[in-house]
């Protein structure tokens, strides 16, 4: 490896691949999942069960439909459904009773690799949102993040 450029290349890979894995490393080291402090994604899911809920409620279906499309237009969802105890979607009367146990318990992980399948409980069990996001990977990298990767480059 005589090349300067290539010599600059190679240490430049490696210091990403070392700040990537130091912060990931850093966050499974760091993460308390008994924290009273919630994690954005998790705040919102939160709100929006209460917000479904109330819709449902005090407006009944059509109120509903309106929370859930509002809740889907924010997050990009292919899906949003407010299920009963029993795994019923209060709208259609489907059962997603397989999506359920996505909602066991908040997820204990900072990295919430399992699946495209977002839910959580009312906090008396009575109901449960559930959202599904077909492109949930990199559902939370905006073009400022690649921004930063860049800057050390220039």
């Amino acid at each position: 490896m005589r090349s300067l450029f290539a010599k600059l290349l190679v240490w430049f890979v490696v210091s990403i691949l070392v700040t990537i894995a130091a912060t990931v490393l850093t966050s499974a080291l760091t993460y308390d999942a008994d924290s009273s402090r919630q994690a954005p994604f998790s705040m919102l899911l939160s709100l929006e069960v209460r917000e479904a809920r109330h819709a449902w409620e005090s407006g009944g279906a059509e109120e509903l439909r309106g929370a859930l499309d509002r809740l889907r237009e924010v997050t990009h969802a292919s899906q949003t459904m407010l299920l009963d105890a029993a795994g019923v979607d209060l709208l259609t009367g489907e059962s997603h009773a397989g999506m359920l146990p996505y909602a066991e318990g908040l997820i204990h992980s900072p990295f919430p690799f399992r699946s495209h399948i977002f839910a959580r409980k009312s906090i008396d069990d009575r109901y449960c949102l559930v959202l599904v996001r077909e492109n949930w990977f990199f559902w939370f990298l905006q073009a400022a993040h690649l921004l930063v990767l860049g800057l050390p480059a220039q």
